[in-house]
């Protein structure tokens, strides 16, 4: 797994934890971060992204393999860093102690 924000995307979040990844962004405060993952789940359709990592890494490659950068702008507002989210990790670990 990437270790720093610059390695991240949002279909790295979603290829680990796709249906967990908004409400733990949300839980420690990365509102605009969990809304680009909810965005980026609709992708997949009302369902979400299959919740069976090899169905959903399939799934992901079929979005990512007609052409098209379907992840592209996400990842592009991702990569602003909308939110501080290891300040963010680390105030809700601090807290939770």
């Amino acid at each position: 797994m990437p270790q720093s924000h610059s390695e991240l995307s949002l279909s790295t979040f979603l290829r680990y934890c796709p249906s967990e990844t908004p409400a733990a962004f949300d839980k420690i405060g990365a509102h605009k971060v969990a809304k680009l993952a909810l965005e980026a789940n609709a992708l997949f359709g009302p369902g979400g992204p299959p919740i069976e990592s090899e169905q959903r890494r399939d799934a992901l490659d079929a979005l990512d393999g007609d052409g098209t950068d379907v992840f592209g702008k996400l990842d592009e507002s991702f990569y602003s860093y909308p939110d501080d989210i290891a300040g963010l990790l680390s105030t809700y670990l601090n807290q939770s102690r």
